[in-house]
């Protein structure tokens, strides 16, 4: 008797500890993130990177610029370029950004040679989006998303 509780102790155990690392498996799928790189906006010279992104709950738009000379106060945000950014659909409409996270304007101490300004979106967008149009003063910079899954 004492045997078979025994086992069915370390049978239980078992169970639990697979039921565990099946559910730690599954929480890794759901929280993939997919991501995209955008290569025209470079063709600004402004613009560093440029990131379409897929995460478990929203979508970002992620722009690296490139400042010229160094960044070395906050009053030099007008040294950034002008940029608009839109998302869209198949009919040409526009997907609005639900927040834009603007650049850190923080003292770098003259050693920041780029901000990053980021866009995020709807999860919905991932599906409904099929370009992403970018401004750069006054240059318009149109690229295919791929990203649906």
């Amino acid at each position: 008797m004492k045997r078979s509780a025994l086992l069915l102790s370390a049978l239980g155990i078992a169970l639990l500890c697979s039921a565990a690392v099946m559910s730690d498996a599954r929480a890794a799928e759901q929280v993939q993130v997919l991501a995209q790189d955008l290569n025209k906006p470079r063709e600004s010279g402004n613009v560093a990177a440029v990131l379409w992104t897929r995460r478990a709950d929203t979508c970002t738009l992620q722009l690296v610029i490139n400042l010229p000379g160094t960044w070395t106060s906050p009053a030099k945000i007008k040294a950034l370029p002008r940029i608009q950014v839109w998302l869209l659909k198949p009919d040409g409409s526009a997907i609005p950004w639900s927040q834009m996270i603007p650049p850190d304007t923080r003292d770098a101490g003259g050693r920041q040679f780029t901000v990053e300004l980021m866009y995020r979106y709807p999860l919905s967008a991932s599906q409904d989006a099929v370009a992403a149009a970018i401004m750069v003063d006054d240059q318009y910079y149109i690229e295919q998303l791929k990203l649906k899954e």
